[in-house]
């Protein structure tokens, strides 16, 4: 009697859990059907909250098409969304200048993080959009307008050669990468020195990359400079000698432990980098995963290369540079630094990476051609 009454009881209880699950369903289809009608009626968070249901069961053409609906009735999230999609070429082909487009919208309507990509995107003359140092710098302060812990608008100074104003912006943080750089464009090297030295305690491939990228930029932004500039870079010669273990642990933690977006993109080259290719393997197929347009396919390319599989290399090469959103002179930057790093680690292969950097090359400068055509 006893089992009978405790099967009963079991019974009831699974019905009742799949009468909650199927009422759960229900009234969530429900509201997202009224949600659609609002929409309809011009409604925009309901829009905007379309977007974001569709987003997260990563139907990406659905989210495009109901945030630009948020969009076009002046929600500034859903316009920023729409651009990043665009930006970041999810659920299609990345398109910099429409991502532009959106992210203008945006910062119109007060969004501070669309305002700063603006000003990165023309501070750079990213996918097309040509470099503009003086909207980057209003964009920059558009974002300290909307969001003070947001703002970043020294570095702009910097660049547009403003040197009286970002000086007086750094101040607040003495002792910043950016002060270095005030202090030796007015010749207070030891200063700018010590400055340098404490970043440089850091020594992994990025944070070295950006440090020199940073003493090239100020050099062409203030030409008088120039040889100022190069003697301190010399002088910090001994400084500048990276570490790719340091760039390959972090990225390694933020792609397979933290799933940080992007991470397993970084991680396929530090991988490679420190001749661990099996983890280079999880990682782009990871990546290929989570991120249908990425551009990983030129990072497996080195992959299939090291392999000497120089066929399923090339059609990764090809594949990885047609996705990248790179003017044609930084998809040849990227081409020479990539072989150039690699000849380093595998100096064996040295005409192998020659061969194909050239053939690389040549195909980025015929694409151009037929593209004008």
């Amino acid at each position: 009697m006893k089992k009978i009454i405790t099967i009963t009881f079991i019974t009831i209880l699974l019905l009742a859990v799949i009468g909650a699950v199927v009422f759960v369903y229900n009234r969530d289809s429900l509201n997202e059907f009224l949600w659609e009608e609002y929409c309809k009626d011009g409604k925009n968070e309901h829009c905007f909250n379309l977007g974001l249901i569709n987003e997260g069961r990563r139907d990406f053409e659905k989210a495009k098409e109901f945030y630009k609906l948020a969009c076009d009735g002046r929600d500034a999230d859903a316009c920023y969304n729409y651009g990043f999609f665009f930006m970041e070429g999810i659920g299609g082909e990345a398109n910099m200048k429409i991502a532009g487009k959106y992210y203008k919208k945006a910062c119109e309507g007060g969004k501070a993080r669309a305002c700063h990509y603006l000003s990165v995107i023309y501070a750079n003359g990213t996918g097309g959009v040509g470099k503009d140092i003086e909207k980057a710098v209003f964009y920059a302060e558009e974002v300290c307008k909307f969001n003070k812990k947001m703002c970043v608008v020294g570095p702009m100074y910097l660049i547009n050669g403003q040197l009286n104003e970002a000086e007086q912006y750094f101040i607040k943080n003495p002792k910043s990468l950016n002060m270095g750089k005030v202090k030796l464009l007015k010749g207070e090297t030891e200063e700018a020195f010590k400055i340098y030295g404490e970043f440089l305690k850091d020594n992994s491939y990025e944070n070295v990359k950006s440090i020199k990228k940073g003493l090239k930029e100020l050099a062409e932004v203030y030409p008088d400079k120039e040889k100022n500039v190069k003697d301190f870079e010399k002088s910090l010669e001994k400084l500048l000698k990276y570490d790719f273990e340091k760039d390959f642990n972090l990225y390694k933690r933020l792609c397979f432990e933290e799933s940080v977006y992007y991470s397993c993109y970084s991680l396929t080259w530090y991988a490679i980098l420190v001749k661990k290719l099996d983890v280079a393997e999880k990682a782009f197929k990871k990546e290929q995963k989570e991120r249908a347009n990425s551009s990983i396919e030129f990072n497996i390319g080195h992959w299939y290369l090291l392999k000497d599989l120089s066929d399923d290399a090339l059609s990764n090469y090809i594949v990885g540079l047609k996705k990248m959103t790179k003017k044609k002179e930084e998809k040849i930057d990227t081409i020479k630094e990539d072989f150039k790093l690699l000849t380093e680690v595998y100096p064996e292969k040295t005409e192998e990476f020659k061969e194909m950097e050239e053939t690389l090359i040549s195909f980025v400068k015929s694409s151009e051609k037929m593209d004008k055509n």
